[in-house]
């Protein structure tokens, strides 16, 4: 081999080991690059994670109505023992009566107040004065039959406007009862809750806003059983409630609807602070059922707690956030031997003045619902752990605030440290319980005068008004955690 030859095979072979060297010191760079990620980009602690949701509601779009609230009076022989006969000891539904038409110069700007009975079809208006005669003269309670679906069905339909009313208060026993079956109304004759519910589900689903308010009067006068008239029996029966005696008045409803869904929710404030006055002391006998409305008014206050015991491989700071409560948890890498450590966040939620009428702030809070959701990171790495937080359970202090029971600890695998963002909403699932005072009363059976202090049918159909899409998983609490390794 001469000379010139082997330098040309020196040289390939430099080349050749060149390249090979380049290649090696290019992987290690990419090598470094992608664990440089595991370990740093996609495991650093975020400086945010998400954004309250409770103080940015979308607004309410306007919503064309006249100016009117139209009072829906059910004049049916049913409700004439509401007022009785004796006209100089006023009752709680005489004073309620006058307070509709009183309550009106308090709204700005008032409206104007008209009146259409109900019985077996709904009237033309009426001045409202007939809300003055009524509270005295129990003779103007004389109707046949109670079309309540009717009456619901007017709530769009104009009076002397384009528009329909803004506001509409249907008074009643709450039960609907008829001698013939109306097909319009697809109603069948008797008592057809379910044909109720199908009419106000009709103003639900349209966007309407809607309340029940739920009051108890004395009576002395004539009630009748629908079961009994059903079965072709007697169904007159003579009721006399105990005066001073709450628990044995009988039951009345105002359903209050609007198609301006803002504007409800500030009549109804007004309305229950008159209300408020005709009970007095007797706050058993108002209650408050929101069919459509918030239920809370403003962001969660939230405080947390981590036992003696825990605090070693636990701690929790809370940062300085304005609406929405945030809070840092370091969690020690022992954890995943050692177990869960426990720890508690004490929640206040704004409940609004209204829903509290008809439920203590307990059994509201009994009502939630409560997700743990990790929002951070956006894609999670694969050869990476983040923090396991659970939320354990639910119970109340001295002072009725929420206490959430959590636990927090890194799960026992293989991979590196990284930092997790978790979002922890509580939602409303109004299946999870039925308020005590509809259940005390509502009657399946109305033929005895000792049920004469509860309504037929009343949990039935109020449970599944409240049950809607629009209260169900309504969002009422929420913070944040962002979870993490010692820094």
């Amino acid at each position: 081999m001469d000379l010139a030859t082997c330098g040309k095979i020196r040289k390939s072979r430099a080349s050749i080991l060149y390249w090979q060297r380049w290649k090696v010191a290019a992987v290690v760079f990419v090598a470094l690059v992608a664990g440089a990620c595991t370990s740093k980009c996609g495991c650093t602690e975020p400086r945010t994670i998400t954004t309250a949701q409770l103080t940015n509601r979308p607004e309410s779009s306007s919503v064309q109505a006249a100016n009117q609230l139209v009072i829906y009076l059910d004049t049916s022989a049913s409700m004439a023992g509401f007022v009785g006969s004796n006209r100089e000891k006023e009752t709680r539904f005489s004073r309620t009566l006058q307070e509709l038409r009183n309550f009106v110069t308090l709204i700005n700007p008032p409206p104007d107040v008209l009146v259409r009975r109900v019985d077996v079809t709904v009237s033309e208006p009426l001045n409202n004065m007939m809300l003055s005669q009524a509270s005295v003269d129990s003779s103007l309670f004389n109707g046949a039959d109670t079309d309540l679906a009717g009456a619901i069905n007017a709530f769009e339909q104009p009076i002397a406007n384009k528009a329909p009313a803004r506001f509409h208060i249907l008074v009643t026993d709450g039960v609907q009862s008829t001698n013939q079956q109306h097909p319009v109304q697809s109603c069948v004759s008797g008592s057809d809750e379910i044909c109720v519910r199908r009419k106000i589900f009709e103003l639900l689903n349209k966007g309407w806003g809607a309340y029940v308010l739920a009051s108890r009067s004395e009576f002395h006068g004539n009630i009748y059983s629908e079961v009994n008239r059903a079965q072709h029996r007697p169904s007159t029966l003579r009721f006399d409630t105990t005066d001073d005696t709450p628990a044995s008045f009988r039951p009345f409803y105002l359903y209050i609807f609007s198609p301006d869904r803002d504007a409800i929710d500030s009549f109804v404030r007004t309305l229950l602070e008159r209300l408020r006055a005709v009970v007095g002391k007797d706050a058993g006998s108002l209650h408050v059922l929101s069919l459509t409305s918030a239920y809370v008014n403003g962001p969660t206050q939230a405080e947390s707690m981590v036992p003696k015991s825990g605090s070693t491989l636990l701690r929790i700071r809370k940062k300085d956030t304005k609406d929405l409560p945030e809070f840092e948890v370091i969690i020690d890498p022992e954890t995943a031997q050692k177990g869960a450590q426990a720890f508690t966040l004490t929640m206040t939620l704004p409940w609004i003045s209204s829903v509290l009428t008809g439920a203590t702030s307990q059994e509201l809070a009994s009502l939630i619902d409560w997700q743990l959701v990790q929002v951070y990171p956006k894609s999670p790495e694969v050869n990476a752990r983040y923090p396991e937080i659970k939320v354990t359970g639910q119970s109340f202090d001295e002072s009725g605030r929420l206490q959430l029971q959590a636990s927090a600890q890194w799960p026992a695998a293989v991979g590196t440290l990284c930092w997790g963002g978790y979002r922890l909403e509580g939602r409303l699932k109004p299946q999870a319980m039925t308020p005590e005072w509809v259940r005390a009363w509502s009657t399946n059976l109305d033929t005895t005068v000792e049920n004469g202090n509860r309504t037929l049918y009343l949990e039935t159909v109020l449970l599944g008004l409240w049950r809607n899409p629009i209260i169900d998983k309504q969002l009422v609490a929420e913070a944040a955690l962002i979870a993490g390794p010692s820094k």
